[in-house]
């Protein structure tokens, strides 16, 4: 691994210096494994309004949205949006 290559499975929290990571070990630094890929930022998410819900069999089932969009943006205590959609039609996803 080349010097300030770190692999993407670590996130690394510095102190003072720029040092790398070099395997398993980051000089100057703690080292955190990461459990999960983190979050898209606010500018990659849409907040999608619904006149009726809309019943999921899971969270991560694909679906069509059509709508308005706005640059509208959205905070809630679960994430934070850079966009609205004003959904007129939401129907399942055919693979």
């Amino acid at each position: 691994m080349a010097r300030g290559d770190c692999p993407s499975a670590y996130r690394v929290k510095m102190r003072r210096t720029t040092s790398a990571c070099t395997g398993s070990r980051v000089s100057s630094g703690s080292l955190f494994r990461r459990l999960h890929p983190l979050p898209p930022p606010p500018n990659q998410r849409v907040y999608v309004r619904l006149k009726e819900p809309f019943k999921l069999e899971s969270m991560w089932e694909p679906v069509w949205v059509t709508g308005t969009m706005e640059t509208k943006s959205f905070t809630s205590d679960l994430a934070a949006a850079g966009y609205t959609l004003q959904a007129t039609k939401i129907e399942e996803y055919e693979y």
